[in-house]
């Protein structure tokens, strides 16, 4: 009896040969030239353009930067207003804040990096903690986890190479110069306030942390810029109370706080959590209003003076 295998399984082979080699060359190529430098093909005009980084080189010896998404533009007064604030409570500081709409983790690193580049090393580094900045796949231990871990390090190396190419070029259609807020001349609604139909919509997957471990390429940044004598702290900068009411599980709020034990055992850095507040100070479930972020620079200008870390 003759056994022969289809044609079609030879192609699939084939196919899945292919793949393996080409993602391995891209592994290899890219993580050399991206990992080590992951701005080198970017001009430094187009990249101090990117998120006005110029800012860096006015920095002092009690420079404080904020980085996050909508959430830190909101919360956080820009530069020089903030400064005012922190007068006022005779705390000397010179406050650096930038943010990105929609935000996705190669962002923060370009950033960092140029931090790390500059020759103003910032006194404090504060990131919001965020679910998409951390890794999914790492410590369970078998080897499919593994090869996802892989796979989701070389797809960030990948975007990483596109969107540096793309800055390059000036062009600013994947990760470009679109919704950098510089300044808070775009601040819109900060006079509303959100409403129980806000709460009722919340998605209760934005909550869900998963591992304590960062991105390794945002932890190994990070730990640089440690060891360069900037302090890093994370905040939390949480949501409206009654989102909390319309989530499952009920008790997410008190999830994530355990969770941020974890985290910062995991990774050595501390978190500041900042309390939840009611729906009254927020534009939506999770957006600070005018009357939040009031809350909040108080709260924030107090734990600086707390922690003594200037």
């Amino acid at each position: 009896m003759n056994k022969f295998i289809p044609l079609w399984c030879w192609s699939l082979t084939f196919l899945l040969v292919i793949i393996i080699l080409f993602t391995s060359y891209l592994s290899v190529f890219l993580r050399s030239e991206s990992e080590v430098d992951i701005i080198s093909q970017t001009t430094e005009a187009s990249l101090m353009s990117f998120w006005n980084t110029a800012r860096l080189q006015n920095g002092s010896d009690n420079s404080v930067v904020a980085i996050g998404t909508s959430l830190v533009y909101h919360g956080f007064y820009f530069d020089e207003l903030l400064n005012q604030r922190a007068e006022n409570k005779n705390i000397k500081l010179q406050f650096l804040r930038f943010a990105k709409n929609s935000a996705a983790p190669v962002n923060f690193i370009w950033l960092l990096e140029a931090i790390e580049k500059s020759s103003n090393t910032p006194k404090v580094i504060f990131l919001q903690l965020e679910p998409f900045m951390i890794e999914k796949n790492v410590g369970n231990g078998n080897y499919l986890s593994a090869l996802q871990n892989k796979l989701h390090q070389l797809i960030i190396t990948l975007i990483s190479a596109l969107s540096t190419s793309d800055l390059s070029s000036g062009s600013g259609t994947l990760f470009g110069n679109k919704n950098i807020n510089y300044s808070d001349s775009s601040l819109k609604n900060m006079s509303v306030s959100a409403t129980l139909n806000d709460m009722k919509k919340a998605d209760a997957r934005k909550h869900r942390f998963s591992r304590e471990q960062l991105l390794p390429q945002l932890q190994e940044i990070l730990d640089r810029l440690h060891d360069k004598g900037s302090k890093v702290i994370f905040i939390r900068m949480n949501y409206a109370t009654q989102r909390y009411l319309y989530i499952n599980p009920r008790n997410m709020n008190e999830r994530v706080i355990s969770w941020i034990k974890s985290f910062e055992m995991a990774t050595g850095y501390p978190v500041w959590e900042f309390n939840s507040l009611d729906m009254a100070y927020y534009t939506d479930t999770a957006h600070l209003n005018a009357n939040g972020r009031d809350v909040f620079t108080e709260w924030f200008l107090g734990k600086v003076q707390q922690e003594d870390i200037l």
